[in-house]
């Protein structure tokens, strides 16, 4: 994806972010069962992190 790594690397680098914020990993249950899209798709992208996330709990 650029200067940050390739799209895996951004991503689990994503992942690890957010699970350093509480409070944006508290805001998540508003995205519960809920779709979301981007343009990235269908590759892989931050989004399913979000709603992966999300949807866990």
């Amino acid at each position: 994806m650029g200067r940050d790594g390739s799209r895996e690397e951004v991503i689990a680098k994503h992942r690890a972010w957010l699970a350093s914020q509480p409070d944006r990993l508290d805001a998540l249950d508003e995205l519960r069962d809920r779709d979301l899209v981007c343009w990235c798709a269908p590759q892989a992208c931050h989004g399913d992190v979000l709603i992966e996330l999300a949807n866990q709990a």
